[in-house]
């Protein structure tokens, strides 16, 4: 491992440890998601399955997929830098995933994930380090009692460090979020909600044995204006293996916490997936 592997890793860790301690960790899905290249002028795209099958004394199926577009535009490279900076980028990432499973004492499915999730972004950065974003998103899951969640909002971007082996980068911006829910029987829980919330995110990335494994954190927090106590939050752990140019296998781990989550709902949620990705 070289001494950039070395840096690049230690930070990684440190901030690993940080983020762990200061972000609980259900937030918006992760729309920083780790990619096989950091940059990518013009369009380009990709598309990821995770697939989870068991049969026997419990009957277990579990699909789920990803697709992003993206469009981008580059900065010339200058003298001194060793990569290029993002002038405009212009990205949809859509998801969909369901599980169910059938126990020995049961006939039929019962399923117990049924979520999708839309989101697109438009990030203008009028410095190399600093930009503004606009961002939509729309979002279902039917296990966390979220019939629907919409939200738009707008905030700003921060490329912090922008090196080839080794990228740290935040944003923190302020969103209006609708929710419907689905009630408990007896619970008091609102049917529809209006919020008004920060949202705040930090992202690390490296590249370790010759660009081959690519490692990604990503940290949220979505805290109401009026009541700070009321938070969303995500930690994502991201590892992606390169097997050729456009073919990938991901690992992810991502801890998710909902300070406030409608009644019978946990708060807290932690789930692993192993993914295979095809990019363009």
């Amino acid at each position: 491992m070289t001494r950039v592997d070395h840096r690049a890793s230690a930070i990684v860790a440190g901030v690993l440890v940080s983020l762990a301690v200061v972000v609980p960790a259900r937030a918006q899905v992760n729309a920083e998601s780790l990619r096989p290249r950091i940059v990518n002028p013009g369009f380009s795209g990709s598309f990821d399955l995770s697939l989870g099958l068991a049969k026997g004394n419990v009957d277990y199926v579990d699909v789920g997929t990803q697709a992003r577009l993206q469009l981008e535009s580059l900065r010339p490279l200058e003298p001194g830098q060793t990569l290029r900076y993002t002038h405009q980028r212009v990205y949809l990432v859509g998801s969909a995933r369901y599980a169910e499973r059938t126990a020995i004492d049961q006939e039929r499915a019962v399923p117990f994930v049924n979520q999708t999730f839309l989101h697109a972004r438009w990030t203008s950065m009028w410095r190399p380090v600093f930009g503004t974003e606009i961002f939509a998103q729309v979002q279902t899951n039917d296990f966390l009692r979220l019939r629907a969640r919409t939200l738009g909002g707008a905030g700003v971007r921060f490329e912090i460090v922008h090196e080839a082996d080794l990228q740290i980068w935040a944003g923190t911006g302020t969103m209006l979020e609708w929710n419907r829910i689905d009630v408990a029987a007896g619970a008091t829980d609102p049917a529809t909600e209006l919020l008004h919330r920060s949202t705040s995110y930090l992202g690390i990335r490296t590249e370790i044995s010759d660009k081959k494994v690519l490692l990604q954190a990503t940290g949220y927090m979505q805290p109401a204006w009026k009541s700070p106590g009321d938070f969303r939050a995500l930690f994502e752990l991201e590892a992606l293996v390169k097997l050729g140019d456009r073919v990938s296998l991901g690992q992810n781990l991502a801890v998710l916490h909902d300070s406030r989550p409608p009644t019978t709902v946990r708060p807290t949620d932690l789930r692993l997936t192993t993914t295979a990705k095809i990019s363009f």
